[in-house]
C-alpha cells in the first residue's frame, strides 16, 4: 500500500469511525427519549448504514483532495520553472554576452520610455515644468531637442 493511499484508508477510517458513534448517540438518545425498545436491527442500522455509506464518500473525498493537492504541487513547481526560464530569456535577450551589460536597444528603449515619462508624452502629465515645445507642438527628447 502507499502512503497515499494509507492516509486516504486512515482518513476515512476515523470519519467513519466518528459517524458510527455519532449514529450510535443519535440513534439511542432518541430511542430512550420515545421510550422505543432498542433491539438488534437497530445495532445493526447504527453500524452498517454509516460504514456503507460513511467510507467510500469519504474515501472519494480525501481521494479528490489529495489529487487536488498534488496538482497544486506540481503547479507551483511548473510556474516556478516557467518564471525562472522567463527571467533568464529576458536577462540574455537584454543584455550583450560578451560583456553582460545592457544590450544598445534595450539602452535605447529605456531612454525612450524616460523621456515619455518626463515629457508627459505616455498620456500623463508633464513631471517637468519649463518643457520646451518645438513649433510642431510635439516635446524634446530627454536627450536632443528637435527643432
Amino acid at each position: 500500500m502507499t502512503p497515499r493511499t494509507k492516509r486516504i484508508v486512515g482518513k476515512s477510517l476515523v470519519v467513519t469511525t466518528i459517524a458510527v458513534v455519532a449514529t450510535f448517540g443519535l440513534s439511542f438518545t432518541a430511542r430512550l427519549a420515545l421510550q422505543m425498545p432498542i433491539d438488534w436491527l437497530s445495532w445493526v442500522e447504527c453500524t452498517f448504514i454509516p460504514i456503507l455509506i460513511g467510507m467510500p464518500v469519504s474515501a472519494y473525498i480525501f481521494t479528490q483532495s489529495e489529487t487536488i493537492q498534488d496538482t497544486c504541487n506540481k503547479l507551483e513547481k511548473s510556474h516556478a520553472a516557467l518564471t525562472e526560464a522567463h527571467d533568464r530569456l529576458s536577462f540574455v535577450t537584454s543584455h550583450d554576452p560578451m560583456t553582460g551589460l545592457l544590450s544598445r536597444a534595450t539602452d535605447l528603449c529605456q531612454l525612450h520610455h524616460a523621456g515619455e515619462w518626463i515629457h508627459g508624452t505616455d498620456g500623463q502629465k508633464p513631471r517637468r515644468r519649463g518643457m520646451r515645445h518645438t513649433s510642431s507642438g510635439r516635446s524634446g527628447s530627454l536627450l536632443f531637442h528637435q527643432r
